[in-house]
């Protein structure tokens, strides 16, 4: 698929402001975040997300994997050990 390139004028200037703040709060260029928000609001991000997801199905097929409810229940019982609260679980200091 070749990539394109667009340019857009009299965009009002508070629209590129807002991108540029959007931008800097996501680490991002305003030229990344403009790409962001088109693909988003044509639904190409989640067609992205799709994709990645049936790449890892296919990565992961055929492969013997725990259950996610074993998992979390022995996650959970570490867990309670340390704090109380549930929450991550501080290492001891020598």
């Amino acid at each position: 698929m070749a990539l394109a390139h667009l340019v857009l004028q009299d965009v009002d200037p508070r629209v590129i402001e807002s991108l540029s703040a959007r931008a800097a709060r996501q680490g991002r260029s305003v030229e990344e975040e403009a790409r962001t928000v088109l693909e988003g609001a044509l639904g190409f991000s989640r067609q992205r997300a799709l994709e990645a997801a049936r790449q890892l199905r296919a990565q992961w097929a055929g492969r013997s994997l725990s259950a996610s409810d074993e998992l979390m229940a022995r996650d959970g019982d570490r867990l309670s050990e340390g704090s109380g609260d549930g929450g991550p679980v501080e290492k001891e200091r020598s």
